[in-house]
């Protein structure tokens, strides 16, 4: 097969493969390319890690690779609209959009971050 038919098929694999993909344009000008179904699920799995840790008194997880790109994102408000389900972050939303910093939010209503909560199930 010659190289101008390889390259052809090359870029056509590409512009498939960017169809299913969003893309994050970062501060240092390069992207971060991603694919949202993969991306909820690492949000989800965040959410829960976060949520377990807070429950045994450990360390939070460090965020995904999407939530530090929105967060090192040239324009950090559109970055967030394109980060599925943001409804899930256990991040102080308003500090990552305004201050590009990852600030864990309170899991618990009506509770400090990161509080104790006691044992509802004792009597």
């Amino acid at each position: 097969m010659g190289s101008s038919r390889l390259r052809g098929k090359l870029k056509r694999l590409q512009r498939a493969l960017q169809d299913s993909l969003e893309s994050i344009e970062q501060a240092d000008g390069t992207r971060y390319w991603f694919n949202p179904e993969e991306e909820a699920k690492n949000v989800f799995l965040y959410f829960a890690q976060s949520c377990r840790s807070v429950h045994e008194r450990e360390k939070r997880p460090e965020p995904p690779p999407i939530v530090k790109a929105v967060r090192d994102a040239q324009d950090r408000q559109a970055a967030f609209a394109k980060l599925p389900m943001k409804q899930m972050l256990p991040l102080d939303a308003e500090v990552l959009v305004e201050e590009g910093r990852c600030v864990p939010r309170c899991l618990v209503a009506g509770r400090d971050v990161d509080e104790s909560v006691p044992d509802l199930c004792k009597p």
